[in-house]
């Protein structure tokens, strides 16, 4: 069960929310809280107050822990520009684009998330994925592909006199 807060129109732009939203996915929302206090941007606080929110969604709506919730994902998309303008020599005028931003973020409960695989000795080279010869000639060895390279002769072009 997922639980959702949405931010809209707020004054930053999108590129500068961007930074910190992917700072805090996948995090637990105590450490969220943490690295969120600290942050020297602009755009942490709104953040912060977005997180605090959606979970005041998830112990009021839902009965959740906190300590039982993480930061599954923390979108940030771009909402409607202000256009402003300023004056600038030989009367002309220079465009000002005010961006703004919508936020979402979902919190989800440690016991939905996804095993990662661990490492990547855990993948199964003879799955479907790896059926075709040329990603099967990506998991060789160092030592086999010398040897397949050694095997290789090279073409003798042949004289034309």
């Amino acid at each position: 069960m997922n639980v959702t807060a949405r931010l809209r129109q707020l004054r930053i732009s999108p590129r500068k929310t961007r930074l910190i939203a992917r700072l805090i996915v996948g995090m637990s929302v105590n450490e969220a809280f943490r690295e969120l206090r600290v942050l020297p941007k602009h755009a942490a606080e709104p953040i912060l107050k977005l997180v605090r929110s959606a979970v005041a969604n998830a112990e009021h709506n839902f009965s959740l822990k906190k300590d039982n919730l993480y930061i599954s994902s923390a979108i940030v998309d771009q909402g409607p520009t202000l256009k402003r303008f300023m004056p600038r020599a030989m009367g002309r005028a220079a465009a000002i684009r005010k961006r703004t931003s919508h936020i979402t973020v979902v919190l989800t409960p440690y016991e939905m998330k996804p095993q990662a695989r661990k490492h990547k000795s855990d993948f199964n080279p003879s799955s479907k994925r790896m059926a075709s010869s040329q990603n099967a000639s990506f998991h060789t060895g160092p030592t086999e592909r010398k040897e397949k390279e050694a095997v290789k002769k090279p073409k003798m072009l042949k004289d034309k006199s």
